[in-house]
């Protein structure tokens, strides 16, 4: 990068650039006040916004004094202009304004394309000069990587961290297994690295990462991830192009892949527009309070609060005979690492945008995220996350207002499921509670309907919710076996018989407690034995396996719950197999 920069310093030096650059049209402030004849410190800022309107707000938080904590006075002011399509008018325009306002910091808005290089053409200029840079758009992963940009503070977080909230967000949905898929480029996998590092620590395990090129055929790589017997994660999270995001989702919506799975795509992709995305697909968004209006007011409190710290610094840091941005000359600014270095220290209490704090990077520590939830095509807001660091998050998710693909209410299990398995119980606090009603606790509660009494022409049912260390038992099961289940009530509360195994009713029952497999299930007997039974073919001996009532399990010592909890899913393991005992 030095020898570019020589290069077109050499470049500015002839003559015929020299008269171009003066006559280049220029959006600049008018705070023209002569400050050099002041008697307190001054700074300038240099400006280099979007449109006239960020000009306006910078000026008005700028060209005025600010009170320090030391009870002095810093005047600050500002010199801006317009960003311009071409990366080299904008470097042209830092060069010559910086150089007439002797501005001591940048700050940068956003470009005017969506193949943004504002950043990278200012950071020529900063990182070669030693000018700190707060930015007030650039997310791209890119600019966290102090070996290229070495001067960027950054005001709004980078795409990178939207992988902390895609980790909230899956741990509070209490699923175990994902797959990852990201695209081939720095920017997938700086946010697959990310998740990876998160979900080592945790509950979480990632079954598949799949790093896809530009080329790839996504309809392929769905039905691979999708059919694949070894995969088990119904969970899906996607870091993807803007270019890849229709063919994308175009190949999930017609493999058919919705129902009973999770689908979590990144930020750029939920809000680019595409006309394919589906109901049920998640994502989060940056909060739109993080928009370039208030972070130019809350970079001006940062800037304040930072040359706060040089009130008993050198004079030489307040001079102004030589400016800190001179391209003509190849001498960087002597202070500007000290105060890119009090920059990441520095901090503002209750900002437009929240608290402002910096990692070693220079990115911004605290965000706040939308998680958004596509209904009827619309983007609908159904939670927030809010991240100050890896170890203090905040998640709120209203899983009530969730829609899920295929337009279902009911959470998808997030697991393939293998069977459906049909319980019968009998309620019995404090392990299984029951209430009548369908409309069961998503998470806690589970539809378990009963037949009706003295009605055994008509079929009808009644429905209740079961919920308990029972319920609970089960739902661990079904999740870690990769099972469903339909749960039913027993007819008569205090007898369970093997009748409604062989009629259909459950292929699992769960009464109380027993030591061994020669028992009476009639009274008075029932009160001391437990069993299931699995329902097998009417011509073949039925099949008996005994199990420990979960009230034992759960009032047991530690040591027998270990015992306990392996013998129903070795039953269930061998009905699920279908292997004979």
């Amino acid at each position: 990068m030095c020898f570019l920069w020589y290069s077109f310093i050499l470049f500015l030096t002839f003559p015929f650039i020299t008269r171009e650059t003066t006559n280049i049209t220029h959006n600049i402030t008018n705070g023209t006040i002569n400050l050099f004849d002041f008697d307190y410190p001054y700074i300038t800022i240099l400006g280099a916004l979007t449109n006239n309107e960020h000009i306006k707000i910078l000026n008005e938080h700028t060209n005025q004094l600010y009170r320090t904590s030391l009870n002095e006075e810093i005047y600050l002011s500002s010199k801006s202009f317009i960003l311009d399509s071409n990366p080299l008018l904008i470097t042209m325009k830092l060069c010559e304004i910086g150089n007439l306002s002797h501005a001591k910091a940048i700050i940068a808005g956003r470009g005017l394309d969506e193949n943004d290089l504002t950043l990278t053409a200012i950071s020529y200029v900063s990182d070669f000069y030693h000018i700190p840079v707060l930015t007030i758009a650039s997310r791209e992963n890119l600019f966290s990587d102090k070996a290229f940009y070495n001067f960027i503070v950054r005001l709004v977080p980078p795409y990178l961290y939207e992988a902390d909230a895609w980790f909230s967000i899956v741990r509070q949905l209490k699923y175990t297994k994902v797959i990852l898929i990201y695209s081939q480029d720095e920017e997938g996998r700086m946010v697959a690295s990310r998740f990876q590092m998160l979900a080592e620590d945790s509950d979480i395990h990632i079954e598949r990462t799949e790093e896809y090129e530009s080329n790839t055929n996504f309809t392929s790589l769905i039905s691979n991830l999708t059919y694949e017997d070894r995969l088990l994660a119904r969970v899906f999270i996607i870091h993807t192009r803007i270019e890849d995001t229709d063919e994308l989702l175009s190949a999930i919506v017609r493999l058919q892949h919705l129902e009973n799975s999770v689908w979590i795509i990144n930020e750029r992709a939920l809000t680019s527009n595409s006309t394919v995305l589906f109901d049920g697909l998640l994502g989060v968004r940056l909060h739109n309070s993080f928009n370039e209006e208030n972070l130019l007011i809350d970079a001006t409190k940062l800037l304040v609060n930072t040359f706060d710290k040089f009130n008993d610094h050198a004079s030489l840091f307040w001079s102004t005979k030589t400016p800190a941005i001179n391209c003509l000359s190849t001498e960087s600014w002597l202070y500007g690492k000290d105060l890119y270095k009090e920059l990441l220290n520095s901090s503002v209490i209750n900002g437009i945008t929240g608290n402002i704090e910096f990692n070693e990077e220079g990115d911004r520590v605290e965000s706040l995220y939308d998680i958004i939830n596509v209904q009827k095509g619309q983007l609908k807001v159904v939670g927030n996350y809010r991240s100050n660091t890896i170890d203090k998050t905040e998640l709120n998710l209203d899983e009530q207002e969730i829609i899920w693909p295929s337009g279902l209410r009911q959470k998808p299990y997030g697991i393939r499921t293998r069977q459906n398995v049909s319980v019968v119980t009998i309620a019995e606090k404090p392990f299984i509670f029951t209430r009548s009603g369908n409309d069961c606790h998503l998470g806690t509660e589970v539809l378990c309907p009963r037949k009706k009494l003295n009605d055994s022409i008509n079929d009808e049912y009644e429905n209740f919710c079961c919920r308990g260390y029972c319920i609970d038992l089960l739902q661990e099961l079904s999740k870690n076996l990769s099972f469903v289940y339909t749960l039913h009530l027993s007819l008569i509360f205090t007898i369970v018989r093997g009748h409604r195994l062989l009629h259909d009713v459950g292929l699992l029952a769960k009464p109380k407690r027993t030591l061994d497999n020669n028992v009476n299930d009639n009274p008075p007997y029932l009160s001391r034995i437990t069993f299931s039974l699995k329902h097998k073919s009417r011509t073949i001996i039925r099949n008996k396996t005994i199990i420990g009532h979960c009230s034992y399990i759960f009032l047991s010592s530690i040591l027998f719950i270990r015992i306990h909890e392996v013998v129903p899913s070795q039953f269930l393991i061998r009905h699920l197999n279908n292997v004979k005992k």
